[in-house]
């Protein structure tokens, strides 16, 4: 694992780190990133729209923190999730062990799919309803908000796959609907 939290690091080395034949950063931390990356689009939109678009300079500033974490928090949980593919497969609790491993690592993604959706929201609105300069902003975090919940929702429907865990799956799929529902409408409006 790393010992240098990813959104620390210079966008470069993010960039040649992710393009290495290594498992992290991977699609979980690209998700993250497409998502902060439309959060602080999302905060910038925002502020120049004023004060009644206070909350969504709140949730981008709160998201952008989160997604810092969560990226972090992705690569702890497919870090376990690889160990316990390695064991041998007739190890006695292997399966048990790759179930939990899978449960764990679906639950990063699952609250980036969660903030991406919750940012593509406010986007969608700032689309429409924030200053009309910036719309072109706000078009753009939601389509990387869209990225970041198609990304994201994968890797949970992979991971609570092998935990046979539905729930997560079914959750995941409704915030991928939603966000794309959102993004269909903003392709949709008049310009």
């Amino acid at each position: 694992m790393s010992t240098e939290s990813l959104f620390t690091l210079p966008f470069e080395m993010i960039l040649r780190r992710t393009s290495q034949r290594t498992a992290y950063p991977g699609g979980g931390a690209a998700s993250a990133m497409a998502c902060a990356s439309a959060a602080s689009l999302v905060a910038m939109a925002a502020r120049y729209t004023g004060d009644v678009a206070a909350d969504a300079v709140t949730d981008a500033e709160s998201a952008i923190d989160e997604l810092h974490h969560l990226a972090d928090e992705d690569e702890v949980g497919f870090a376990e999730l690889m160990e316990a593919w390695a064991e041998p497969k007739d190890a006695p609790g292997r399966g048990e062990r790759v179930a939990c491993a899978a449960s764990r690592a679906s639950e990063a993604p699952l609250r980036i799919c969660r903030l991406g959706t919750k940012l593509a929201a406010h986007a969608a609105w700032l689309a429409s309803e924030g200053k009309r300069d910036l719309r072109g902003d706000a078009f753009a975090a939601a389509y990387l908000c869209l990225a970041g919940v198609l990304g994201s929702a994968r890797l949970v429907e992979l991971n609570a796959g092998q935990a046979n865990d539905q729930a997560p799956v079914e959750e995941v799929r409704a915030h991928v609907a939603s966000t794309r529902d959102l993004v269909r409408r903003l392709d949709d409006a008049p310009s």
